[in-house]
């Protein structure tokens, strides 16, 4: 595998703001909630209700998993940040692998490094070595952080080495996405695809309760990550099962990687039609082509965490009911004295924030198709710079 330490620090020199702030965002989050969950719950009769609460909602289940041990900060971290380890850390580490393998073999640098001294199998081997090497710094930095605000060694550990293995699994599995398609937005969406089954999965059998299909936990990698139970009696056996997953899959990869052409992708892709239809003549059309697939997945996403809002904001009185000026808190925030009324006004604020990220990356996907070159085919016809922006 010549030349797989110079693509590593290709790799760290390309990504070196992005994986930054990945990393920061992540931990962040992670040491900002740790320092104030303490203080929402500060007794154990607090944190007793709000284990109950949790227990009588599935909605809570199904959405962030069970909660092992509401009695510790370190549980409670565990549990809330839940969504990190499980969709966040996977989505840094997925990205990662295909931005450094299939997209750089799509925009044809790939043909340019492969000219020189560089193995065949280098381009995969550096760009897992830095999604790994980033989802091991998440990892450390949430152990550590936690470690210094005064929870248990060994817990911090297990959800340190959580978050890791999260990305881990699915640099791996993006390893095997990226030999499949013949474009870095395919690659990235089956490993979404992946991502989103798994949780999907792993919610089936957290919202049904203990009483629930609980294996489907282990049909899903994402089920694995909270069945190492961090706080609350850590089954460090389970990372044996990740460590498999890895293996397994990072071989599969290295195999299929081996079978097909540079630029080639082991499912064909599909052919269009000949001809364009007419409704696609104008430069709105073409870009409701190129995004209605994101904004199915969108749009889909957005209602289906309109309806877990719906289904806890059922419980929130209960579920802050003891907590000294959480209800108080809730109604500043959304405005409205009925707490289930303003947890909803609350959250759908949060919802925009999300969206807006959609409406962001549509208009950015301008910018994308200009430096592919792609979009001078559009302009140089009659449509202008103003209605091809105005289209997307």
């Amino acid at each position: 595998m010549a030349g797989t330490w110079s693509l590593v620090r290709l790799a760290l020199r390309v990504d070196r703001v992005r994986l930054i702030v990945w990393v920061v965002a992540i931990v962040g989050v992670v040491v900002v909630f740790a320092g104030a969950i303490g203080e929402l719950y500060p007794d154990e009769m607090s944190r007793r209700q709000l284990g109950a609460s949790v227990a009588a909602n599935p909605a809570f289940g199904a959405m962030l998993g069970p909660l092992q041990d509401p009695l510790s900060v370190g549980g409670l971290v565990t549990w809330r940040m839940s969504f990190f380890q499980m969709v966040l850390v996977p989505l840094m580490a997925l990205q990662a692998v295909t931005r450094h393998t299939r997209a750089e073999e799509e925009a044809g640098r790939l043909d340019l490094v492969g000219s020189t001294v560089v193995g065949h199998r280098a381009p995969l081997t550096a760009a897992l070595i830095v999604s790994i090497a980033a989802s091991l710094l998440v990892g450390t930095l949430v152990a550590a952080s936690l470690v210094v605000q005064g929870e248990a060694v060994v817990g911090a550990i297990a959800l340190g080495a959580v978050y890791a293995g999260a990305g881990v699994m699915f640099a791996a599995i993006a390893a095997i996405t990226a030999q499949l398609t013949e474009t870095a937005r395919g690659a990235n969406g089956v490993a979404g695809a992946v991502l989103g089954i798994a949780f999907l999965v792993r919610g089936v059998a957290d919202g049904a309760g203990e009483a629930g299909p609980t294996w489907l936990r282990w049909l899903s990698p994402v089920g694995w990550t909270t069945e190492v139970r961090p706080f609350a009696g850590e089954r460090w056996w389970v990372f044996a099962v990740m460590a498999a997953l890895v293996v397994v899959a990072t071989g599969v990869a290295y195999v299929l990687v081996e079978r097909r052409d540079i630029g080639s992708g082991l499912l064909p892709a599909r052919l269009g039609p000949p001809e364009a239809a007419g409704w696609l003549a104008s430069p709105f059309a073409l870009a409701w082509r190129l995004q209605r697939s994101t904004l199915a997945w969108w749009t889909l996403g957005v209602f289906v965490t309109g309806l877990v809002y719906g289904f806890v904001a059922e419980s929130v009185a209960d579920l802050i009911d003891d907590v000294p000026g959480a209800a108080e808190m809730l109604e500043r925030l959304g405005g409205a004295e009925v707490l289930s009324d303003a947890f909803i006004a609350a959250t759908m604020g949060i919802l925009g924030l999300i969206v807006a990220v959609y409406a962001i990356s549509t208009l950015l996907r301008a910018r994308t198709e200009e430096a592919g070159v792609r979009a001078e085919p559009v302009l140089a016809t009659r449509v202008t710079r103003t209605a091809w922006l105005a289209g997307h």
